[in-house]
């Protein structure tokens, strides 16, 4: 039973820490530069080949499940870039690996407007903005793992 609630007040503590960056990435990204704001996700364009642990990599996951709870309620619906700035900030917090990748459609479909795109991903798994049926291409990258 106690370890429920252990279980329970940790999972709560993530939420409100995913709350409370989320609201920051999304302010972030609607009033500051691309500029000043990507200085806080550190290095860009950085290569290497950290790998996570297998423990680094469930520890994600679960990071990548709360920030979707918690963004799907959030009064401001955040997208995939506040997302993935919230998730790359909580790894980074605990000292896993990851990198962040911003990216474009390369061609519009016809009449519609050319897509943009975040993702986070560990050890070639994608913890925050998992898409599949569009061909998007990174433009910058954030982190040393990958």
């Amino acid at each position: 039973m106690m370890r429920r609630v252990g279980d329970f007040m940790c999972t709560l503590a993530l939420a409100g820490e995913a709350a409370v960056l989320l609201t920051v990435a999304h302010a972030l990204t609607r009033r500051v530069t691309y500029r000043r704001w990507s200085r806080l996700l550190g290095t860009a364009g950085g290569v290497g080949g950290a790998i996570a642990a297998d423990a680094d990599r469930v520890r994600a996951a679960r990071v990548g499940r709360i920030i979707d709870r918690v963004a799907d309620r959030h009064p401001w619906r955040p997208v995939c870039l506040p997302r993935a700035m919230c998730g790359r900030w909580m790894l980074n917090r605990r000292g896993v690996a990851n990198t962040m990748f911003v990216g474009v459609e390369p061609e519009a479909r016809a009449g519609a407007k050319r897509m943009l795109h975040a993702w986070l991903v560990v050890s070639g798994v994608t913890v925050t903005g998992r898409i599949t049926d569009r061909d998007i291409r990174p433009i910058a990258r954030f982190g040393d793992a990958e």
